[in-house]
């Protein structure tokens, strides 16, 4: 028997396992960069489809979501450009000429719906959780003068504030129904991190957001010129 021819044959078989092995401990540190980075690469070509794919389905939710609201909203909210055309704008003006104004009272203005219009196609986001913010803002001056409260009072939730002032007939249902789905619709785009909608379906929320906020003020008003009314 050939021992010598033997023992090359188990060295060749046993070589490129060695081979292998030694190239697995020498270079341990760069073959787990290396796999790392193969797994991000992999992870981001499996899940990219499914993101956009998820992307498309939040932004066709959401652009269905608001042709609804602007459907229900015709008959509740005044027509025309926020601060452009809107007559309850003008006729704001007409009563400000008039009656004097609490100090948290914010004339309505141009500038923001200029603003948030600039701001939708940087990012729809901002835009429309600034534009409810503008409609939080407008509930609450509004509460602050029907309660006669200073801006310093206790801040309650407008969701609460609104709700109350359906309970008192002060604004139908069908208003506070429009106040809570446009709260919906905020509340889905701060929670969907990862989509963003269309300038476009921002825009649309602004303009119902703003329209919103002229209904509050020019109620915030009438009932300022109510107050004076009773005090004459």
């Amino acid at each position: 028997m050939d021992y010598v021819k033997i023992f090359l044959q188990c060295l060749s078989s046993i070589a490129w396992p060695l081979v292998v092995i030694f190239l697995v401990l020498f270079y341990k540190q760069q073959l787990e960069s290396l796999l790392t980075n193969l797994c991000k690469i992999v992870e981001r070509i499996s899940k990219e489809p499914v993101d956009i794919e998820l992307g498309e389905k939040f932004r066709m939710r959401f652009g269905n979501a608001i042709r609804e609201v602007q459907e229900r909203a015709k008959p509740l909210l005044p027509k025309g450009i926020p601060g452009v055309d809107m007559p309850p704008y003008e006729q704001s003006q007409k009563i400000v000429e008039k009656t004097p104004l609490p100090p948290n009272y914010a004339p309505p203005s141009i500038s923001s719906y200029k603003y948030l219009y600039s701001l939708a196609e940087i990012s729809a986001r901002s835009a429309i959780i600034e534009a409810w913010v503008e409609i939080e803002l407008s509930v609450l001056q509004l509460h602050e003068t029907k309660e006669n409260l200073s801006s310093s009072s206790q801040i309650i939730s407008t969701t609460i504030i609104v709700g109350k002032l359906a309970e008192q007939k002060v604004i139908g249902d069908d208003t506070f129904t429009l106040f809570e789905e446009l709260r919906h619709l905020r509340n889905q785009v701060v929670h969907a991190v990862d989509y963003q909608p269309l300038a476009e379906q921002a825009k649309a929320y602004i303009d119902l957001a703003l329209r919103l906020v002229a209904f509050f003020r020019n109620l915030h008003l009438k009932i300022v010129e109510d107050s004076q009314r009773d005090r004459k």
